[in-house]
Parts: C-alpha cells; structure tokens; sequence
C-alpha cells in the first residue's frame, strides 16, 4: 500500500479539505485526531502520511496510543517525521497509560506543538479526580501563547455501546474546576455534540466548534458518502475564544475514497480548529 505523496499535495488537501491554514498573529491552529492504535501495526508509510496531514496544526491532541513500548515509537517518529518535513520543531508530551483495571481499555494521549507558537505551562497530568468513573480518564495540559494562556482536556470516551453519556456527564464539573485559564474540551466523545449529556455545558454557554460534522470513517464508501458518526469535536466558551473556523480533514480523499486503505491510517478524521485567545 503506498501512502506517500510530495508534501505539498499534503499541505494543500488541508487547506482544500478543511479550511485550515497556517496560523498567522494571535491565531492558533488546533488539531485532534483519534489515531486508532498508533503503534507497531502503522508503517513508517503511513506514519509519514499521518505528519504530511498535521503540518498545518500548531497544537496537536491525539487519542489512542499505544500503552506498550512501539506506541512511544510511533509518537517518536510521527514527531520526528514533522521536524524533518514540515518547517517546524515539534516539542510533545505523552501521557501515562490511563489506569482502567482492563488492561485492554488502557491508552495513552499525546500532545504535540510547535515550540516556535506555543510553549508548555508545566507538564501535563492526567485526570485523576475521576479515574474510578472514567475508563480513561483526561489527559490535560497549560499552552502559554505570547502572554495568554489555555488548557486543553484530552478526552477519548467509552464506546457508544458501553455508554459513554454517562462518562460525558462529569463535564460539566470542568467550569467550576479549570477556573486558571479558557480551557477547550477536545477529542472522541463517541457521542454527537447534539446528545443531551453536552446540555449542562451549553446552558453555561460553552459550545461546540463543529456543527453536524461526521468524523468517523465507514468500512465503504456509499451513495451518501463515506462517513458515519459525529463522535470528535471541540467544546469551548465564546468568552474565552474566537474561532475562525472549524472543520474536519477529509484525508480518505487522498486515497481515492478507498477505505481500506484509509482506515488502516485511522476509522477517525483529523479535526481542526483556528482560534484566537481572548
């Protein structure tokens, strides 16, 4: 399977894809992606694809790394691959293995960011307030931007079929808790935005940067397109933020629609948002 395709076809299917472009002044490009089990089973082929698609994104989240040692890997040379192809030096932090007693449910998030935009405020930490209600609890971090500063709550929920509502619902606590700075919610929440278990949060205002945007790859492409669920997203407050824009990248598109060969990159698109710290 051949993935690899001259970095600038990369750059411009994110900006044709989902709108995003480098960010430029105060503005900042942030992306999430459930990469679906990065580790040994992804080729330094399509860990290459995977980095020509995040070029755009200052600040990257992503869910679903491996807990063994080749998932470490991968995020080493995912990152690795952005320094050498994209312009850039990367900085990144991955969390400890969420703590569920199934070991098969345990993951580990990551952050990465482009140290020339954005810098750590201390290191990351995972949630632990609510690791015995959460199969994987959040993983969260401080970015610094100039003199402003956000956290970001990495969030990958239970599968829609264990119900992930009733993880969802201790989000609403996030308000009262982060209080220091803006903070985004961003991830697979396995549930669209419009449940009624993100109802809490809206009536305090906080809102969902994408609209009606399935995320979720299908095993084939049909009649009415090539995507199934509405499960990644970002949840933000207007007062903390400006968003310019918000969208999802349509990488399976590169690939000639052909889902096989995209899934094996992930069943998720990346997603994008540009934001500017209030």
């Amino acid at each position: 399977m051949i993935y690899t395709r001259p970095l600038w076809i990369f750059l411009l299917a994110v900006c044709l894809l989902s709108g995003a472009a480098v960010s430029y002044g105060a503005e900042i490009t942030i992306c999430s992606w459930n990469v679906a089990n990065l580790g040994k089973s992804k080729t330094p082929e399509q860990v290459s694809f995977m980095a020509g698609l995040l070029c755009a994104c200052d600040v990257i989240a992503l869910q679903e790394v491996n807990v063994s040692p080749d998932g470490a890997q991968q995020t080493a040379a995912l990152v690795l691959e952005l320094n050498n192809s994209c312009g850039a030096q990367w900085d990144y932090s991955i969390s400890p293995p969420t703590t569920s007693p199934n070991a098969q449910e345990r993951e580990r998030y990551v952050y990465i960011w482009k140290s020339s935009v954005v810098q750590a405020k201390g290191k990351g930490w995972l949630d632990t307030l609510w690791q015995e209600e959460l199969v994987r609890e959040p993983y969260i971090m401080d970015f610094r931007h100039g003199s402003k500063v956000l956290t970001l709550v990495n969030f990958h929920a239970v599968p829609k079929k264990k119900d992930p509502a009733k993880e969802l619902a201790f989000f609403k606590g996030y308000p009262s808790r982060l209080k220091a700075y803006p903070f985004i919610i961003l991830g697979d929440f396995n549930l669209p935005v419009s449940h009624n278990v993100f109802e809490p949060l809206k009536r305090m205002g906080y809102r969902p940067a994408l609209q009606s945007q399935r995320t979720t790859l299908r095993q084939e492409c049909l009649p009415d397109g090539c995507l199934a669920n509405a499960y990644d997203n970002f949840i933000l407050h207007p007062s903390g933020f400006k968003i310019r824009q918000g969208a999802a990248v349509h990488f399976y598109t590169l690939l000639d629609n052909d889902m096989k060969r995209a899934r094996a990159v992930s069943d998720h698109l990346p997603i994008t948002m540009i934001i500017s710290i209030l």
